[in-house]
């Protein structure tokens, strides 16, 4: 786990770099985006020293909130980099709730379409990205007799595509799907005795934003 954290900051340190070099022709952009999200029924893992237990979430529709920022290259304009920060949220009618925080560095690809005089890199925007993420998430479990929770760090996977509409020279909106994958394992005291919850995340969004183009 400390070389894959380790690996992170670094892709995520490069990334900032990139960002913030300043190349003179780059497209810079930011973007902001809401909308809702729903989670695949996984099979969620309780072990004690004494026993271990199952069971099946069956999980509802919630929100995500994101912000992007990065740059369309200079040199090749379908090719990008950005950062993404995104709240997303994860709930089982109240029996569990998992909130989930990311940072992920993406490597992002564009193909402009209609250009013209007034939007000379391209009306509709196709796009797509990929990268690794690095998830904060904490547990809340409040059936128990005393409410089990837990945070922890790990990495995952986390993948875009969508599409964006320029709607002025400098401003879009965009219509987008994610997708990311975790394997968080947490661990809290109940009755003072330590126990496990183990379950795998594979999130899906629809999220609907802005974009700022600079």
């Amino acid at each position: 786990m400390k070389s894959n954290r380790a690996r992170f900051i670094g892709c995520c340190t490069v990334l900032l770099l990139l960002l913030f070099s300043n190349p003179a022709g780059a497209e810079r952009f930011a973007d902001l985006m809401v909308g809702f999200s729903f989670s695949e029924d996984k099979t969620l893992t309780l072990t004690s020293s004494s026993e271990s237990r199952t069971g099946e979430p069956k999980f509802d529709t919630s929100h995500t909130v994101g912000y992007r920022m990065g740059y369309w290259s200079e040199y090749d304009p379908f090719l990008g980099v950005s950062l993404g920060v995104d709240y997303t949220t994860i709930e089982d009618n109240d029996s569990l709730d998992i909130s989930v925080l990311s940072f992920s560095p993406l490597v992002m690809i564009r193909v402009p379409l209609l250009a013209s005089s007034k939007y000379p890199r391209g009306e509709w925007l196709p796009f797509a990205a990929v990268g690794p993420g690095l998830f904060i998430s904490k547990i809340k479990i409040p059936s128990f007799d005393a409410e089990y929770e837990d945070q922890r760090f790990d990495i995952g996977l986390d993948v875009r595509a969508g599409i964006k509409k320029m709607v002025a020279p400098a401003w879009a909106v965009n219509l987008e799907y994610r997708f990311f994958w975790f394997e968080p394992s947490y661990e809290d005291y109940i009755m003072g005795e330590p126990v496990k919850a183990e379950i795998d995340i594979y999130n899906h969004s629809i999220m609907l934003g802005v974009s700022y183009n600079f």
